[in-house]
């Protein structure tokens, strides 16, 4: 009876609060805890009835301590979840970023690494010659060029290809200058050729001379990442 005592006086004297939050109960120097889904209103009030009045307190006291426990376990497997989750976004970036390269190089290789148009001014054939390869449209055909340096300026040719006329055919090639010690190319890009003779190869004063080539006007410039 004194059990049943104690349930009514918790049913008359203290507030419930909806399920779903916390549900309180206050009075006196006894308080009473319950968190939803941990222990429920039900289990509480079996606690009261499976003991004396005199020890219902230590008891409710018991189920709240294990449940601030339980919460404490929630919590710290919540952090945990959210310290995996970041980690797994980072091997999900990591991934990413490497399924793009890959796709790059898939790329490439299908496609052969092709030529791709970059430019009509012979300079930029010295731009990033450490990851690109160049090539001209010349003299009907597509040619692949070489930059230099020496003392002072800069030198592009040509890969040989079949030069001359009226009998006079030989293998040779286009070079442009610019910036050297050699006067004819004190007013910019000078543009000659070069043949193969029974002296060697030597570059002759033939040729288009002092040309605009910096601005175009000797041929589309190609470029493609070397392999």
């Amino acid at each position: 009876m004194e059990a049943d005592n104690f349930k009514k006086e918790l049913e008359k004297e203290y507030l419930l609060i909806k399920k779903g939050k916390w549900w309180s109960f206050l009075g006196g120097a006894m308080a009473f805890l319950v968190v939803t889904g941990l222990i429920s209103y039900k289990a509480s009030l079996q606690a009261v009835e499976g003991t004396a009045a005199k020890n219902a307190t230590d008891e409710i006291l018991r189920l709240k301590g294990e449940a601030q426990k339980e919460q404490q376990y929630i919590s710290e497997r919540n952090l945990e979840s959210e310290r995996l989750i970041q980690t797994l976004n980072t091997r999900v970036e990591a991934i990413t970023g490497l399924l793009n390269k890959l796709n790059s190089i898939q790329s490439l290789v299908e496609e052969g690494n092709p030529w791709k148009p970059y430019s009509n001014n012979v300079k930029d054939v010295l731009k990033d010659t450490q990851k690109y390869e160049y090539a001209i449209m010349r003299n009907g055909g597509f040619r692949q060029v070489s930059a230099s340096t020496w003392n002072s300026g800069y030198r592009v040719m040509t890969e040989p290809y079949m030069t001359g006329d009226n009998k006079r055919f030989t293998l040779g090639g286009s070079v442009w200058i610019w910036n050297t010690n050699d006067a004819r190319d004190d007013s910019g890009v000078y543009h000659m050729y070069y043949y193969a003779t029974n002296e060697g190869v030597v570059a002759t004063t033939s040729g288009n001379g002092l040309t605009k080539a910096d601005a175009g006007g000797e041929g589309e410039i190609f470029r493609r990442p070397r392999k």
